[in-house]
């Protein structure tokens, strides 16, 4: 009996080890770099002057990986953030400044430029997701997503199940998000990838 207890501590310790490895996401560093994002959100929401640049044709029209970047250019939101849009422990890589940055150096969805007040004021059965992974990194996280809805304050580990019964969210939909649920399925129509 303790040989098997001893070999079932050792297979569970090669699991954790392994599901933390390389092209493994950190949920809590991916949290930790939704927070940081949702502050400079909340920023545009609270300040005149960024509202006034978020007016800029090639802000308003931007949406997901590109509104971040044109967002960033505008000085909407903080370049600081560059090092914030990549989820931690996968393969992709933070632009190394402002002039480098591409769709590639981001990780989640974003919500489009003209669309990013009224995601952000969406509350309760209207509420809207306003950050999560996008398709590339999505079953990384195995059932539960996390995702930063627009009327709660830290990023959700989300399940479809969780969503199925409010939204009609289906598993088929969940399993390839940027076909079915992406700018197309509430309250995921208003983020891109």
């Amino acid at each position: 009996m303790r040989r098997t207890s001893l070999a079932a501590a050792v297979v569970a310790i090669i699991v954790l080890i392994g599901g933390c490895g390389p092209g493994a996401p950190d949920v809590n560093a991916t949290g930790s770099n939704m927070s940081k994002i949702q502050g400079e959100l909340l920023m545009v929401a609270t300040d005149d002057m960024r509202k006034r640049k978020l007016r800029d044709k090639e802000v308003l029209n931007a949406k997901g990986a590109e509104f971040a970047g044109a967002a960033m250019k505008a000085e909407i939101l903080d370049s600081s953030l560059l090092s914030a849009l990549v989820i931690p422990g996968t393969s992709d890589k933070a632009a190394p400044d402002l002039a480098g940055y591409t769709a590639a150096n981001c990780s989640f969805c974003f919500p489009q430029g003209s669309q990013l007040l009224k995601a952000m004021a969406s509350k309760g059965k209207n509420r809207k997701v306003l950050l999560c992974p996008n398709s590339k990194h999505w079953k990384e996280f195995g059932d539960a997503v996390p995702i930063l809805f627009s009327d709660k304050q830290d990023p959700l580990l989300t399940t479809w199940k969780d969503l199925s019964e409010e939204f009609g969210i289906t598993q088929a939909d969940w399993e390839n998000p940027g076909a079915n649920l992406f700018g197309k399925k509430p309250p995921f129509d208003m983020v891109y990838e």
